[in-house]
């Protein structure tokens, strides 16, 4: 039997940092730290600007989720009475402005922060925890019974598994007794401890100076896009997570352990992105878009031959009036023996400034009938303008991604799929899982995936399962002490309490260290980083609802004039074109077969991960488009449409099929605005928008160019709305998620 000394060293064994610090059962460092005082310092930001809510991207819950009646986002714009009055009363509680990291309140030093246009937040984030929103509602227990009284209630309000991984709520639960009570405030803690809470947007190109707190940032890959977009509109958007918001990650980016395995990674300027890991990014530029339903031309358009015979008519008018009050102006000069070359004037408007008192005197009538026709010339022209404007009508500005990719998470489902598959395959055969080729270090990862099923590196313990793995190490101890002092009082010690301690001071201590030491240091630094948004429906979802917010923002709060009105996804046959990808989700199931069983030969043999020969399967399963379908010739919905779809749906919004421009061509229009910037005509001829301009001088032109049916593509887009500036849940509901099982999905 150990003696108690043992016990302690066993202890304190458990209570320091495991191997190459992967296991921590002490208190877990709390490095929240506020926006104002570290990444972004005190005053550093405008007003309405987008830095605020979009560099630190997480928050709590919204208060029309939370309130005792909630108001569900689709709803905001038309609530009940009772949703209304109880929005209000949630409303008026809120009497301070939250920090990403909850816990800590935020001192804006005079600065203005924008509010929600609904619930009247200010606007802080764009994401909070569905699992937080569900834990807050007032009709939620303050203490569940068990764990499995919280795993009901996590499945009773729809939360989906990968959310509960995001938020590390398993590893919490783990620890717990199975008939052991658990506070409703320790989850949350939890909930706010996960690394996804350090969710951060970077940008270049344009509007990154509205982004970034180092400033404007240029566009790191340029290019990879189609033709026809608004000149200076490439940008790029990139969420991100610092490496010390994952405890316990060495910090090592994953490499390629198997033949033919790469990890590629793109950079895209972040300061210190060295100490980053890049979630997904998307690519944008701005195009001209055709609404699917288009106004008639003005009626007035059939006039303009006629209005343009009249004013030729008052100009030859006008032309001859000048040259007759020319002639008129030389002989009163002759008569009165001034040289006529000095009165010579040089237009009609230097003339009647000039000598209109003169030509009064000398023929009375004349300037008031070149007066006359100047404001008919005038008139002709303005209706002419409006007989000839381009139907702009249907003509909207689209936010257009051109690629959206997660490098790293790609790769990590690309490796978790490969390696499932195959083993399942071996396993079939009877084979022994000894691959051959394979390297001793690849071996270990596979070893490592075949007990764990995961690729991704195990995380340090949170602060709240450190408190945990403290308690059962007090409980432990003291039992321990009570057996003990129980044989030092009497002497004597029965077999039952030596069964007992045997079983306290090996098994479960054994079994502690080993949840904790999981795995050697060389192995983890080649899994993935346990990064959130694990599969390509999310990382997707999390990268669209930043790209609308930031459209919202500019649109409704900085109310940018040519800010994008539509927000459309690129189809996958221009993306497998620019990297010469083969084959879309029409390809035949026997052509898939075969090169499936290929690439698990060369698995098998060499230990390598052969290249599929249609990838552009992946590419077309995940953008799709409104011409993609499937072997039967049916519709295929990809993963983008979905998303684009949900969003649409919450968000007050339409998804539609857009012509977009993809193409150069088109024609160019001239756009006329007055003071207040209200559009007073478009038209196609410069020439008539210079002669509007000249004769107002307080209306402006602009140049803008307008597809035709030629230079476009037809793709999915969605409207722009206020309601994509209330807060996001970070994870589609429960239903929302399809699980491939396809090892070449990417």
């Amino acid at each position: 039997m150990p003696e108690l000394p043992q016990l302690q060293e066993a202890i304190k064994i458990l209570e320091s940092t495991g191997p190459e610090g992967y296991s921590v059962g002490g208190m877990v460092e709390d490095d929240r730290v506020n926006i104002f005082e570290d990444d972004m310092p005190e005053g550093s930001f405008e007003v309405a600007s987008l830095k605020l809510p979009m560099f630190k991207m997480f928050g709590k819950p919204p208060i029309n989720e939370v309130a005792p009646i909630p108001t569900p986002k689709e709803k905001l714009t038309n609530p009940t009475k009772k949703q209304s009055q109880s929005l209000e009363i949630e409303r008026q509680k809120e009497s301070d402005i939250f920090d990403p990291t909850p816990d800590e309140k935020i001192d804006l030093a005079g600065e203005t922060v924008e509010v929600t246009p609904y619930t009247k937040q200010p606007m802080t984030s764009i994401f909070y925890s569905d699992i937080e929103r569900v834990l807050a509602r007032p009709d939620t227990p303050e203490t569940f019974a068990n764990k499995q009284e919280v795993i009901d209630f996590f499945n009773k309000n729809r939360i989906k598994k990968t959310e509960l991984e995001d938020y590390r709520i398993g590893p919490l639960l783990k620890l717990f007794e199975d008939n052991a009570p658990i506070p409703k405030a320790q989850v949350i803690s939890q909930v706010r401890a996960a690394p996804i809470r350090g969710l951060k947007l970077h940008a270049t190109g344009l509007g990154s100076q509205k982004i970034n707190p180092q400033g404007e940032t240029g566009v790191r890959y340029s290019g990879y896009a189609e033709d026809g977009m608004v000149d200076g509109s490439q940008r790029e958007r990139v969420l991100y997570i610092n490496k010390k918001d994952l405890p316990g990650d060495p910090g090592a980016y994953p490499e390629g352990m198997f033949g033919g395995e790469s990890v590629p990674r793109h950079e895209f300027n972040i300061p210190n992105e060295q100490d980053t890991y890049i979630v997904g990014w998307s690519r944008l530029t701005d195009r001209m878009g055709i609404l699917p339903t288009r106004l008639e031309a003005p009626k007035t358009k059939s006039n303009i031959p006629g209005l343009t015979r009249e004013r030729e008519r008052a100009q030859r008018q006008l032309s001859g009036l000048f040259a007759e009050a020319q002639n008129k102006l030389n002989a009163q000069a002759q008569r009165r023996g001034i040289p006529v070359d000095e009165i010579q004037a040089q237009s009609l408007e230097e003339m009647l400034s000039t000598y209109s008192g003169t030509l009064n005197e000398i023929s009375p009538g004349l300037v008031d009938q070149m007066d006359e026709l100047i404001v008919k010339a005038r008139d002709l022209d303005t209706e002419i303008a409006k007989g000839s404007t381009a139907d702009t009508s249907g003509i909207v500005k689209v936010a257009f991604v051109d690629e959206m990719q997660s490098d790293i998470m790609q790769k990590a489902t690309e490796r978790k799929q490969q390696l499932a598959a195959s083993l399942r395959k071996i396993q079939e055969e009877g084979a022994d899982t000894n691959i051959q080729g394979l390297n001793r270090k690849a071996q270990q990862v596979l070893d490592f995936f075949e007990k764990n099923k995961t690729v991704f590196r195990p995380l340090a313990k949170t602060e709240e399962e450190a408190a945990k793995i403290g308690e059962k190490i007090a409980k432990l101890d003291e039992r321990v002490d009570e057996i003990v002092r129980g044989y030092i009082d009497t002497r004597e010690i029965s077999q039952a309490n030596l069964n007992e301690l045997q079983t306290l001071l090996n098994e479960n201590i054994d079994a502690m260290l080993n949840e904790i030491i999981e795995i050697d240091s060389s192995t983890v630094d080649r899994l993935f980083p346990d990064l959130p948004f694990k599969n390509r429906d999310e990382w997707a979802d999390a990268i669209v609802k930043s790209n609308l917010y930031e459209l919202a923002y500019k649109k409704f709060v900085l109310n940018e004039a040519d800010s994008p009105s539509y927000y459309a996804i690129t189809p996958s046959e221009f993306v497998s074109k620019r990297y010469s990808f083969r084959g879309d989700t029409a390809t035949p199931a026997a052509d898939r077969a075969a090169d499936k069983e290929r690439r698990f030969q060369a698995f098998k043999e060499q230990g390598a991960f052969a290249d599929s020969r249609f990838k552009g399967i992946g590419m077309a399963e995940f953008y799709g488009g409104p011409k993609a379908v499937d072997e039967s010739g049916k519709h295929y919905t990809s993963t983008l449409e979905k998303i684009l779809k949900k969003q649409a749906r919450e968000n007050n919004s339409e998804i539609i099929t857009m012509p977009v421009q993809t193409k150069s061509g088109g024609k160019d229009v001239f756009k006329i605005t007055d003071q207040n910037g209200n559009m007073v005509a478009t038209l196609t001829s410069a020439r008539q928008a210079d002669i509007v301009v000249q004769n107002n001088p307080n209306y402006s032109v602009e140049r803008m160019r307008i597809p035709d049916e030629k230079s476009t593509t037809p793709v999915f887009a969605i409207k722009i709305t206020k309601e994509m500036l209330e807060p996001y849940k970070t994870h589609k509901a429960m239903g929302g998620l399809v699980q491939f099982e396809d090892i070449f999905e990417v």
